[in-house]
């Protein structure tokens, strides 16, 4: 705003030159605004202060456009990003905008001509790249978008439109690095719950860096007041005010828009038990799957489907499969992957183990909550810059993500399964994100405290997926045993002739039996036989077709090729 004392004479703006500007021929710029040769040949005032700062177009070279700078007459600046094409043919709605951000302007339809040709043959020299998506722009790691419209990078970017939501608001900055890293980031030394919740917080920013898809988080299930909800801040904390952590009930509604406002960052969820269970599987299926509903437009177009990918960590004082069961679901594979359960009331404090001096764990969490509240979201500005910074290393980084989910698996005994596989890919990017962001001197930690983390946290996830997967089976196994040992039932030779008048129930060679779909949905009828394969794969003892597909193919010379639910011959003769 131009301001002048009483003492002085005015203060008069001086415009840049008309042609540093871009200024098409036939326009001036004055201290009262634009002004343009009339038919007459004389100047024409046309309107108050605007300027096209500069032109954009997205990544693929579509949607140019140009983003006008209005001066409305309090001195406050607006900034309207406006298509070509909108500006094309629909013109009286572009003027509209530019009137409600204060821009005056003639009335006359020859003035609003000559305003509509001001603005489409204005060439400034400045081209942004336009974006509506939060996260990385484009997929050479160059520049990052926050949720606060924020930039990061080395490419000149232009948001607009962007899907926001309170959390993604929330991504502001207060305080320094160097202090987070003091007062937040270096209480986490000693204490895996919190340095699992910061680095599950980081791990969203490697997802698309890196090209994973990994959606999906952690669980932190445990007893109140034992400091689960202390982590989700601590956490929150990397990107922003702690107080922005979302409501699990809050999820049912507005999920997509909140979930592409926080792309390539971080979910916050609280409270597990306030989600109706009934919904819980359509909420975990989306927040991992990163692709909204295709909606029409209010045109009949096809508008553009909302896309994600976002780490998330939850909190609960119940697992993901008992919640599940509340609303008379199982907990298939599918979903238990997408949010792995981490007990965090089972450290030597709740879930704390070093307390740095507090008296007890209620103080130790006070401290943090304190500490979070005026230092806050600059850890993952740091962390983005950093990665930035090593955009040429996103091999090196993606080979040492897998190279690490190899050593967690060689902890544990695998199988053929391929949800041990994606939890330990899971693990391993979290503890990635941890080390990548101590090397660099934002988090406080000592080097590898963020694997020896991880590495716990899956070996225990994995014994817990263990004795629930042997409790399922348990009841499958006695029925396929109970089917194959009862001499009524005729299990042919694979291959061989059945005796006269008998049909064949099953079939089995040295190391496997053949079950065809009517014997198998005879031991588990309806729903109940999709969900025992599924069971039975993820335990190792069905063998799966290609792809999703739950029946193997296997050919016999009399029958020709046929698809059965093919099961490991030895698993039963042990029982």
């Amino acid at each position: 705003m131009m301001s002048a004392s009483s003492n002085s004479t005015a203060i008069v703006p001086v415009w840049p030159a008309a042609e540093s500007l871009g200024l098409p021929v036939g326009f001036e710029m004055t201290s009262a605004g634009v002004e343009y040769i009339g038919s007459n040949g004389s100047k024409v005032w046309l309107c108050s202060k605007l300027i096209v700062t500069s032109t954009f177009r997205d990544l693929l070279g579509n949607g140019w456009g140009r983003l006008v700078e209005v001066t409305d007459r309090d001195g406050m600046i607006h900034y309207l990003p406006l298509t070509d094409a909108d500006l094309t043919s629909k013109w009286t709605a572009m003027l509209r905008r530019l009137i409600d951000a204060g821009l005056r302007t003639q009335t006359d339809p020859s003035s609003k001509k000559a305003l509509q040709r001001l603005l489409l043959k204005w060439q400034p020299a400045r081209c942004q790249t336009s974006t509506s998506s939060v996260g990385w722009v484009g997929q050479d790691g160059k520049a990052f978008v926050f949720g606060t419209g924020k930039v990061v990078g080395n490419l000149d970017v232009l948001p607009m439109n962007l899907t926001t939501s309170p959390s993604s608001s929330a991504h502001v900055e207060q305080g320094t690095l160097d202090e987070w890293r003091a007062e937040v980031g270096a209480l986490c030394k000693g204490n895996d719950i919190l340095i699992l919740a910061v680095s599950t917080a980081l791990a969203g920013v490697l997802l698309d860096f890196l090209d994973l898809d990994l959606g999906g988080g952690l669980h932190l299930k445990g007893a109140s007041s034992q400091g689960k909800s202390t982590a989700l801040r601590v956490a929150t904390s990397v990107w922003g005010s702690p107080d922005a952590t979302c409501s699990w009930r809050a999820t049912s509604n507005g999920l997509e828009v909140l979930a592409a406002s926080l792309n390539g960052t971080f979910l916050p969820l609280d409270e597990l038990g306030e989600v109706d269970g009934r919904h819980l599987n359509d909420v975990l299926y989306c927040l991992a799957n990163g692709v909204g509903k295709t909606r029409m437009t209010a045109s009949q177009d096809m508008g553009a489907t909302k896309r994600w990918r976002v780490s998330v960590l939850s909190t609960g004082e119940i697992s993901i499969a008992t919640k599940l069961a509340e609303g008379g679901k199982r907990q298939m594979a599918g979903q238990m992957v997408r949010l792995l359960d981490v007990t965090a009331d089972g450290q030597r404090f709740g879930a704390f183990d070093e307390l740095h001096g507090a008296p007890d764990a209620a103080a130790f969490a006070d401290r943090l909550k304190r500490a979070t509240r005026v230092q806050h979201g600059t850890a993952a500005v740091a962390f983005v810059r950093e990665l930035i910074a090593r955009s040429n290393k996103r091999d090196e980084i993606r080979s040492l993500v897998q190279r690490l989910s190899e050593s967690f698996r060689s902890n544990v005994e695998a199988g053929i399964s391929g949800v041990v596989g994606r939890a330990a890919d899971r693990f391993a990017v979290i503890a990635i994100a941890g080390e990548l962001a101590t090397t660099h001197g934002i988090t406080g930690w000592n080097c590898g405290e963020a694997t020896l983390a991880a590495k716990q946290a899956f070996i225990a996830w994995h014994e817990t997926r263990t004795d629930s997967m042997i409790d399922a089976m348990e009841p499958l196994l006695s029925k396929i045993s109970e089917f194959c040992l009862n001499g009524s039932n005729a299990v042919v030779r694979f291959g061989s002739e059945p005796d006269e008048g008998v049909m064949p129930a099953a079939w089995e060679d040295d190391r496997l039996i053949y079950l065809p779909t009517e014997t198998w949905h005879m031991l588990f009828p309806d729903a109940a036989g999709r969900a025992a394969a599924m069971v039975l794969r993820e335990g190792g003892i069905l063998l799966p077709g290609e792809g999703e597909n739950l029946m193997r193919k296997a050919s016999d010379p009399r029958r020709g090729r046929q698809r059965y639910y093919t099961i490991i011959k030895q698993r039963i003769k042990l029982r």
